[in-house]
């Protein structure tokens, strides 16, 4: 890689992640290239759409990779949203994927796709009183596995995206994994 002294490089991040607790969510991500971030604004949003922002985080003087986190307590909505609004030095802009907390509705402990139908990816929640990694599986409606893909979880609430099988064909599937009890939840790809 060639650089060009006073040109910046733009934020590169290399980990964005979130849990909720209770009515806590809070957010850790990692930069990859800390000397080009200027700083973050965590945005925040009710209806996916229209996003505010809650908080600024500078980056610190750091070189290389830089971890940072956000917390905030978050009171009446099921749904919120959350992304960062990335500027490196330059004041050039960028923004991070969207994360998507839900407060639980219901009885602990269940298994919610997000996303059904799903397409390319599946989306899914699910409340864990742990931290650790699993693997969730994808099985057809005969009970043969489709995909086998191991996830970290985080105690608190937790909002996972997965890649759905190329290969497999449009129908019904279901999604199983074992923490503390087997969860599994229908979905239909299409």
């Amino acid at each position: 890689m060639i650089r060009t002294p006073g040109i910046p490089l733009p934020v590169k991040l290399i980990d964005l992640r979130g849990t909720m607790d209770n009515n806590t969510v809070t957010l850790n991500w990692t930069a990859a290239e800390n000397e080009t971030v200027e700083s973050f604004e965590i945005e925040r949003s009710f209806d996916g759409t229209n996003f505010a922002t809650q908080g600024l985080v500078y980056s610190t003087e750091k070189a290389g990779a830089e971890n940072y986190n956000f917390y905030e307590t978050v009171n009446n909505p099921a749904r919120v949203y959350y992304r960062l609004k990335m500027y490196d030095k330059s004041n050039a802009v960028d923004y991070s994927k969207i994360l998507v907390f839900e407060k639980e509705t219901h009885g602990g402990g269940s298994l919610k796709i997000l996303n059904n139908p799903t397409t390319d990816k599946l989306t899914f929640r699910f409340e864990s009183g742990m931290n650790g990694h699993v693997d969730v599986i994808i099985l057809d409606v005969a009970g043969r596995a489709q995909l086998k893909q191991k996830i970290d979880f985080y105690r608190g609430a937790n909002v996972v995206s997965i890649p759905s099988p190329s290969t497999t064909a449009k129908g019904l599937y279901v999604l199983q994994f074992s923490i503390d009890r087997t969860y599994t939840a229908k979905f239909i790809k299409q």
